[in-house]
């Protein structure tokens, strides 16, 4: 029996199981209650200096929390007049849904007001999170209206406002300490989104992405963008592929001059196989892609297409005869690809 703390939001979790030399995945829903919280805050100050004037002597603050049933489904909003608590400080936080001890905070974003609907059919959000596309390797985490479906073919999408002030996908070398830097200082806290990123040995290709957590992996300067990991991040793997830390986040400017993005996809999900299509338009630039994955235990197959002003195209098999194993990989990029995750010539 497996016993997980009390969740921050509904969520779906995926558990990996290694039976003998397989893994296998498992993926649970985690249901919301069907309690109801609501709390909220307005106030007016006003100084008196001799010389009233109304701009300069009257001061306000709002917020408020909610959470409550809503049409088969459940409801969480967050406003805040000042700003959303974000997970740069971790002191500053007033109620918000799930367990009130845990270190994250699930509505949080750019804007002051942030919400999620959770329903047995679909889930839709506007605020800060990862973005529900999976068949192109986007990774970035964006405040975003973002909604997919719980069905099978699964449907999804997210539609984005970015500030045009983004710094997007800018690579760090380890240098096997716990020092990196990004290329520019005044950055607006909160902002960053960092990844290590392990890329395939001469070709390139992405083979693994993990997100780093703010104040747990790491910490930020954000006046001089000195980065301090919790642990040394070497520039290979015990593989000899490389390993970049890839660093997305917005300067210290207004949020007034924004850019769209959008993307969308469409999934379906077997027992071992997986095929799926999304087009995502990220930094004004649109990228195509298809993906089919096959895993029985025994074989595994991932192919993957997409196209943004040229080409690129991976496939990657391997397989068990016996106690032997083969393998083999395909890679290709046309010099005109400019598309999400290009890879750079080893």
């Amino acid at each position: 029996m497996l016993e997980l703390q009390p969740q921050a939001s509904p969520t779906t979790l995926n558990l990996d199981v290694l039976q003998g030399n397989d893994v296998k995945r498992y993926s649970y829903e985690v249901k919301p209650g069907d309690h109801r919280v609501g709390i909220g805050v307005l106030s007016a100050t006003i100084g008196l200096d001799g010389n009233f004037n109304l701009g300069d002597d009257l001061t306000w603050q709002a917020r408020a929390t909610y959470e409550g049933p809503l049409a088969n489904g459940k409801l969480y909003v967050a406003a805040d007049k000042e700003g959303l608590p974000t997970e740069r400080n971790t002191l500053n936080r007033y109620t918000g849904y799930g367990d009130s001890s845990v270190e994250s905070v699930p509505l949080q974003g750019i804007d002051p007001v942030a919400f999620a609907y959770d329903h047995p059919s679909f889930r839709v959000q506007y605020r800060r999170s990862s973005l529900p596309v999976s068949v192109l390797p986007v990774g970035e985490q964006l405040t975003a209206l973002t909604a997919y479906s719980k069905s099978n073919p699964a449907v999804s999408g997210f539609v984005a406002l970015v500030p045009s002030d983004r710094v997007s996908g800018e690579r760090l070398t380890p240098q096997g300490n716990r020092l990196l830097r990004l290329a520019r200082g005044n950055i607006s806290e909160g902002s960053e989104t960092l990844e290590v990123v392990t890329l395939e040995r001469g070709s390139g290709k992405e083979l693994r992405r993990t997100p780093l957590t703010r104040n747990a992996d790491y910490q930020l300067d954000p006046s001089t963008g000195i980065i301090t990991l919790a642990r040394a991040l070497d520039a290979v793997d015990g593989s000899l592929n490389d390993v970049v830390v890839l660093a997305s986040y917005r300067l210290n400017s207004a949020l007034d001059q924004r850019v769209l993005a959008y993307g969308g996809q469409v999934q379906y999900k077997a027992q071992n196989f997986t095929v799926g299509a999304a087009a995502v338009s990220l930094d004004q630039r649109v990228t195509l892609g298809a993906r089919a994955t096959y895993d029985n235990g025994t074989t595994r197959a991932d192919g993957l297409l997409a196209y943004s002003g040229g080409l690129q195209a991976s496939a990657d098999f391997a397989t068990r005869v016996g106690q032997s194993s083969l393998s083999a990989k395909f890679r290709y990029q046309d010099e005109g690809y400019v598309g999400l995750a290009p890879r750079r010539r080893g």
